[in-house]
């Protein structure tokens, strides 16, 4: 079978660049996306950034919260991208438009890659593997995300 499929296994269709080993480590085993992020489909997407950040305290899930003090910061980039931040404490969120002076986590992404992870169709993980979210300062805080905020339809 190895060597009928030779052509599949040695082509480079879709393959993908990794500039260290974890990252290529964690794409093999985070599961895939539901469906396909199109990056020409932004306009197609219901919502916005900023409807999400909107609605976000919406999601928030307080009883998680008890005892976590952070502040995540979001950088998003593209035409419909902007800054927020949002300051979590003893199971209370606020949600802000602009930069925090001292955040514990940032989370850098293009808005339609951020639409994508909010709808549930770009796994968090695989968006970090794969370079389209960036996160800087503490990134065990982030992991704290899935916990805090509903995500998904």
């Amino acid at each position: 079978m190895i060597h009928e499929s030779w052509g599949k296994i040695d082509a480079l269709d879709g393959a993908q660049e990794f500039k260290e080993a974890n990252s290529a480590i964690f794409s093999l085993i985070a599961p895939p996306s539901a469906k396909p992020v199109d990056e020409d489909a932004a306009e197609q997407r219901p919502g916005s950034v900023a409807a999400i950040f909107e609605n976000m305290s919406k999601t928030f899930k307080a009883d998680a919260a008890a005892g976590v003090d952070v502040i995540f910061q979001f950088i998003i980039s593209g035409p419909g991208g902007g800054d927020w931040h949002s300051v979590i404490k003893d199971k209370t969120c606020t949600i802000e438009a602009g930069v925090h002076p001292k955040p514990a986590c940032t989370l850098k992404m293009a808005d339609v890659d951020f639409l994508a992870m909010m709808e549930g169709a770009l796994p968090a993980m695989q968006a970090y593997t794969s370079g389209k979210l960036k996160i800087e300062g503490d990134i065990m805080k982030s992991q704290l995300l899935e916990k805090l905020f509903k995500f998904g339809k």
